[in-house]
């Protein structure tokens, strides 16, 4: 799932201080005597995780300028509509991974996959970006992170009807073996529950009457 991040820079200028919305995601820069430091959250959606899964894996993809660098993932519980507030909150959540070195590379997380266990019945979870060195003026980096997420789930249970058909005749008895090659004749239409993850045997029986007529 590749994460959209909402970055927030903080202004420093004399002794004034300001936040909007940040054009890089992480680190520091100085420009026209302001130094301004990025940090970012990413919103990621688990809707389309059944909640009953289990996380087994989530690698993260991730993507900086080439630097000399590190950053650290952060889990954030919740933010509001401010900015400074928000600011603050990302650089306030736990830890999920640290040291990240700039650059490019895949990061398999066992501190992710069990933070996004933990949230499926919330549907989402927000992650921070925070850099690692934030008094250097040049650790300033876009970030790009996209998470390969590996879960298992059990079995559904599906619904069948197993039914004859003769030219629009649907009675008589037909064979089902539900999760068993034994067949038990039974009354067509039949209605029954099966788990995916098993096996539906069938049979035809001759000599089914309808409409005045025998099926073979």
């Amino acid at each position: 799932m590749y994460l959209s991040g909402v970055s927030i820079a903080k202004n420093i200028q004399g002794g004034n201080t300001t936040y909007n919305y940040g054009i890089y995601h992480i680190g520091k820069e100085l420009s026209n005597n302001i130094e301004i430091v990025y940090r970012t959250y990413f919103n990621v959606d688990l809707s389309a995780i059944p909640t009953n899964a289990t996380i087994q894996e989530v690698k993260i993809n991730y993507s900086t300028y080439s630097k000399s660098y590190t950053f650290k993932l952060i889990n954030i519980s919740s933010l509001g509509s401010d900015l400074a507030a928000n600011w603050t909150a990302i650089g306030n959540g736990s830890t999920l991974q640290s040291g990240i070195v700039y650059g490019n590379g895949t990061i398999n997380s066992t501190s992710l996959k069990n933070q996004m266990q933990s949230s499926l019945s919330n549907r989402s979870m927000i992650i921070g970006s925070v850099g690692e060195n934030e008094t250097s003026n040049g650790s300033y980096s876009t970030l790009f992170i996209n998470l390969e997420v590996k879960y298992t789930r059990p079995a559904n249970l599906l619904n069948f009807i197993a039914r004859n058909y003769m030219d629009g005749g649907i009675s008589g008895t037909i064979g089902v073996g539900i999760n068993t090659p034994t067949i038990t004749e039974r009354t067509s239409p039949f209605s029954f529950s099966i788990y995916e993850t098993q096996t539906m045997y069938f049979q035809a029986y001759d000599n089914q009457q309808y409409n005045n007529y025998n099926y073979i």
